[in-house]
């Protein structure tokens, strides 16, 4: 039980659940998190360094976006069905070192 004083203050905060357009993705990522149900936050990928999501039929990467790889190092796509990478120009990796999109229909790097 919390009891509240006059000079108290709280604050709360409160995260959106990530909601994934690409199956697989998300089940890749829940395998990997060790979350098989329930809600995926952004803060749940914070100590991820390394991420290998090849070979996993993975499509739509979107939902990478709103995820925290506040300190991701590497990141593995290859061998998956991508073929819009433009997300990644919307994420904060400013750790990775490594990034591998080879064997996917990528068609514009712009």
């Amino acid at each position: 039980m919390l009891k509240v004083t006059e000079h108290m203050t709280i604050t709360a905060y409160f995260e959106k659940a990530i909601h994934f357009n690409d199956i697989n993705l998300e089940a890749a990522l829940r395998d990997i998190l060790k979350i098989p149900e329930g809600y995926i936050f952004p803060s749940d990928f914070t100590e991820i360094t390394e991420l290998d999501l090849s070979k996993r039929n993975i499509t739509d990467i979107s939902a990478l976006a709103y995820a925290d790889f506040s300190n991701l190092v590497s990141l593995n796509l290859a061998s998956n069905n991508i073929s819009d990478i433009s997300v990644l120009a919307d994420m904060r990796l400013l750790d990775l070192e490594t990034l591998d999109l080879s064997f996917n229909k990528i068609s514009d790097i712009s």
